[in-house]
């Protein structure tokens, strides 16, 4: 599978990073410090601290150039950059 598919997100033919839809999902609990789990089973992680409360929040995950993903919570743009484990 490719990088996307692995990440839950369509593969479009032109691999424009700005054509993808943003993941959209509920977070269930924190795993730890950095990690967190979405109602939908995935456990992401950020790069940098995340230092808001996102147990119960609405978040997006939305891609970036070079696969790259960025954290948005309440429709705000948190410039969090963020990876999926699994």
């Amino acid at each position: 599978k490719g990088l996307l598919q692995r990440f839950g997100l369509p593969v479009f033919d032109d691999n424009d990073w700005r054509n993808l839809p943003p993941l959209k999902a509920r977070v269930v609990k924190w795993e730890s410090a950095n990690r967190f789990l979405l109602d939908n089973g995935q456990v992401w992680e950020g790069f940098d601290p995340i230092t808001y409360e996102l147990a119960g929040k609405e978040i997006e995950i939305q891609a970036r150039p070079h696969g790259q993903f960025a954290l948005i919570v309440d429709g705000v743009n948190t410039t969090l950059r963020v990876m999926r484990l699994r």
